[in-house]
């Protein structure tokens, strides 16, 4: 790969990989247990630090879309090559378990 390749793909998987660990959270305080397979607030129990314990949870799922958007930006000069991708960037986001 090139460096461009490098930096690019660099920036998709740090901001999906934020965006991934936000998700997990958001889910671990309204996720729905029987589709998850487990049970929420494990989190909060743990007294873990997560986003929505530091921030609003609204605020949180902004946050959540705004990575993702960014880290489908990054591949968007690679477009039909980047399409598994950028479909897995979204249903990462918005996956329910």
């Amino acid at each position: 790969a090139t460096e461009k390749e490098l930096r690019d793909l660099t920036g998709y998987a740090e901001n999906l990989g934020l965006a991934f660990q936000i998700a997990d959270d958001i889910l671990d305080i309204c996720g729905d247990e029987q589709e998850m397979g487990k049970k929420t607030g494990n989190d909060e129990k743990k007294h873990k630090s997560t986003y929505p314990c530091l921030y609003d949870l609204e605020d949180c799922k902004a946050y959540l879309k705004e990575l993702t958007e960014m880290a489908v930006s990054f591949l968007e000069p690679y477009y039909d090559e980047a399409e598994f991708f950028n479909t897995f960037a979204e249903e990462m986001s918005a996956r329910g378990k």
